[in-house]
């Protein structure tokens, strides 16, 4: 093993761990620890990295000036912190380059790496798994311990928002570790792919967040296509939600429109709120259409009203589904190059050396991530970047194609 390779799988050795961690801590460290494996490796890609870019200038150009356009909405945006422009500009680079560092591994990097995370995958698997089934009784604990509560209620109520994120983030690692195990073979190994899936779908369903039921369900059949038509489905999603953006008004808008109030009052109250939000958001990508109101506007933008005896807001913090946030925030412009951007690396994905377990496990994660963001989380939130990335990452580790 060379002295780069030593030293990049020193940084993964140091940061895997401590992401794996994080994640069963709710999450949010992963937009830093993903980023300082991107950091501290970057000077090892400078020169594999600009010759893969230059194999697909298309995707990268276009990826580039969509994330520009972003950053340059900030401008007229009535929400005054520029957190996300610095943010969106400097942490996307290093989670490209921690996807990247994972795909230079050698054989030798490998076999050191994966025992940490199908260990790390089966740990977070029985947490979320006893946190779920048990009342939350590890987090509750910490909660108190931390922050001194004295509300048993408040401290479940963090508690389970803190777990709904890292159950986000365990289930994209789990789905490219527990197909590594399920090829394996063998009845242990086996066993352990059934307990990630029947942890995946504890941690899903257990938190109270139904992005992250719709995102499983998502990914698990993006990986049964994926095994079977590995470059298809990987380009039928990526193609498809380039789509989905552009006309993500207009069929979010006609999905409002289904659901008058009488229909909406028998939904959850959750899905009722998501309709509010919604139409919230159409009406105001209809003021702005082209320009949009600007980077991180969600904030600020919003109105309370009444919803069955409760006082909401129209649009809290984001308009939970990343089509209508990037309208809503960037405009026309912004959703056009997004889409660009996506089907240019469709386009690339076409001429990839992937094998079909390792297309399986990079589509799950990316299902995952985009059901997350198209019912749940905004789409510009840094830490599940980050864990997105670092799922990537471990799927080349873990299901690579092999010379």
């Amino acid at each position: 093993m060379t002295l780069a390779a030593r030293y990049r799988l020193g940084v993964f050795l140091v940061f895997a761990p401590l992401s794996i961690f994080l994640t069963g801590a709710g999450g949010l460290g992963l937009s830093s620890s993903v980023g300082f494996i991107g950091l501290l490796t970057l000077p090892l890609l400078a020169l594999p990295g600009w010759r893969a870019a230059r194999a697909a200038p298309l995707a990268l150009g276009l990826s580039a000036a969509a994330i520009a356009w972003f950053c340059i909405t900030h401008a007229w945006s009535v929400h005054p912190r520029a957190d996300e422009v610095y943010k969106l500009i400097l942490l996307t680079p290093l989670y490209i380059a921690a996807v990247y560092a994972c795909v230079r591994m050698g054989e030798g990097e490998v076999r050191v790496a994966r025992p940490v995370l199908l260990a790390g995958a089966l740990a977070l698997g029985i947490f979320f798994a006893i946190e779920a089934l048990a009342g939350l009784p590890i987090a509750v604990a910490f909660q108190g311990w931390l922050h001194d509560l004295t509300d048993p209620e408040g401290a479940l109520g963090i508690a389970t928002r803190r777990l709904s994120r890292g159950a986000t983030a365990f289930i994209m690692l789990a789905g490219p570790a527990g197909l590594w195990f399920w090829l394996k073979g063998g009845y242990a190994y086996r066993a352990a792919a059934l307990f990630l899936l029947a942890a995946s779908i504890i941690a899903a369903s257990g938190f109270g967040v139904a992005a992250n039921v719709a995102g499983l369900a998502f990914g698990l059949v993006v990986m049964a296509f994926a095994l079977h038509w590995p470059r298809a489905t990987l380009q039928t999603i990526l193609a498809g939600t380039a789509l989905f953006i552009l006309a993500s008004p207009v069929i979010m808008a006609a999905l409002v429109a289904l659901f008058p109030d009488a229909l909406a009052e028998r939904l959850p109250i959750s899905w009722h709120w998501r309709l509010e939000i919604w139409g919230f958001a159409v009406e105001r990508i209809a003021e702005r259409p082209v320009l949009g109101h600007g980077l991180d506007s969600g904030r600020s933008l919003s109105e309370l009203v009444m919803l069955r005896g409760m006082e909401i807001e129209r649009m809290p913090i984001h308009a939970h589904n990343a089509g209508l946030h990037i309208w809503m925030e960037t405009g026309a412009i912004g959703a056009v190059l997004a889409a660009a951007a996506l089907l240019a690396l469709a386009r690339s994905v076409g001429r990839a050396a992937l094998n079909a377990s390792l297309a399986a496990a990079l589509g799950f994660s990316g299902a995952v991530w985009l059901g997350s963001v198209m019912l749940g989380y905004g789409v510009w939130q840094e830490w599940h970047h980050g864990a997105l990335a670092f799922a990537l990452g471990s799927a080349f580790i873990l299901l690579r194609t092999r010379a």
